[in-house]
């Protein structure tokens, strides 16, 4: 498999550009997968400190999660342009760590997709400098968000 490429994020003059995971339908015991996809976050209105409203449709849910001490990486999520594609030995992929890969099946939908906002996949982690730009639009992504949904890690015994 090939690690994916994140693509540059832009910004433009009705605001910035931020990724937002489309995670496909999915069974339990299945392969996650789902599509990196850009979203524009409109500007913050000077007055009043709220985003601007936005033409833009699809509208994302923010994930809040604890990222647990395991930094390994011993799942993956594939992606793929549609449910329906086939992974194959192409298909690129992100690495997940236990509690990433826990809070997706958590929250993965089995009849329909579901467009999440996760800090830890969605803003590419070995670039500091869109880190660095991505963390000063934190406050933003999560008041734009549609909900935001809390992951504290899998139900105890």
């Amino acid at each position: 498999m090939v690690t994916y490429q994140y693509q540059p994020l832009e910004r433009t003059d009705d605001g910035d550009e931020i990724r937002v995971l489309r995670l496909h339908p999915c069974l339990p015991g299945a392969p996650l997968t789902g599509s990196l996809i850009p979203h524009l976050l409109p500007f913050e209105q000077p007055e009043s400190g709220n985003p601007r409203p936005s033409d833009n449709t699809n509208s994302y849910e923010a994930v809040s999660y604890h990222w647990g001490s395991d930094s390994t990486l011993p799942f993956n999520l594939l992606l793929t342009s549609s449910p329906t594609t086939l992974p194959t030995s192409s298909t690129p992929h992100i690495p997940l760590t236990p509690s990433q890969h826990d809070l997706l099946r958590q929250f993965a939908l089995p009849h329909r997709p579901r467009t999440l906002w996760i800090d830890g996949l969605c803003i590419q982690q070995s670039n500091p400098a869109e880190k660095e730009q991505q963390i000063k639009l934190m406050r933003r992504i999560y008041h734009s968000a549609a909900r935001v949904l809390v992951y504290l890690g899998p139900a105890a015994d």
